[in-house]
């Protein structure tokens, strides 16, 4: 029976979730999910403005938007932010089994660009995940009601091993939302490379993924001292 172990914002983790940001462990979309409301509660931003340009698609909601089947349920599901935000995240899984739970081999990243009109795949395993992106991108696209759209793989580093996609995607996600988020916080105008520049990776500033579950696991710890107060 699993035990709940913190409630934070809309993120729900039990103890076994949990215990997957430990080294060897392949994180699931509750791990993930938990992250991304961390990152967005806790990314310094002086201004609404700035967040209200960027939306953090969680893991969840994304599967939940690629597999339905009866697309009329959509307008009422969705947060209203992600039919005017300009820059969209996405976490995209290879499950393609709606009725397997935590089903699925692989993560990675979907950036979709209003102002541009692309989508940029994140993929730490090579490529691994671009038909499931590319799946993913058009019925986004559907969602958005934009039309002629381009798909673009992004130099992305590789992964250590077999269990670290999902380590590897918060890393990304992190990088890329705090320079978006910094971007939008001192221009007021859209300059064409230096924006483009925001969405190239610095390699060198993504920590390994034994760093990255260290680091989560504090954030959890953290997070559970502040839910037991309560």
């Amino acid at each position: 029976m699993s035990t709940k172990y913190l409630t934070y914002y809309d993120a729900d983790v039990d103890l076994e979730d949990v215990e997957l940001f430990e080294d060897g462990y392949w994180l699931n979309d509750k791990c993930i999910d938990l992250f991304i409301e961390y990152l967005e509660h806790n990314t310094t931003s002086n201004d609404d403005i700035s967040r209200s340009k960027v939306f953090l698609l969680r893991a969840a909601l994304t599967f939940f938007i690629s597999n339905i089947q009866d697309s009329t349920f959509l307008a009422g599901a969705l947060p209203k932010q992600i039919l005017t935000a300009q820059v969209i995240f996405m976490i995209v899984n290879d499950n393609a089994d709606v009725t397997k739970a935590r089903g699925g081999n692989h993560w990675s990243l979907l950036v979709f660009i209003r102002k541009t009109n692309k989508f940029l795949h994140y993929d730490s395993a090579n490529g691994t995940n671009t038909k499931v992106a590319k799946y993913n991108a058009m019925r986004i696209a559907g969602v958005l009601g934009v039309t002629g759209s381009s798909f673009h793989n992004m130099k992305t580093p590789f992964q250590e091993n077999g269990n670290e996609c999902g380590v590897y995607v918060i890393s990304i996600t992190e990088q890329l939302y705090q320079k978006v988020i910094k971007y939008y916080q001192t221009h007021h105008h859209d300059g064409e490379t230096e924006f483009a520049s925001i969405f190239e990776l610095e390699p060198d500033k993504i920590p390994t993924g034994h760093e990255m579950r260290k680091r989560c696991r504090k954030i959890v710890q953290e997070l559970r001292e502040v839910y037991k107060r309560k």
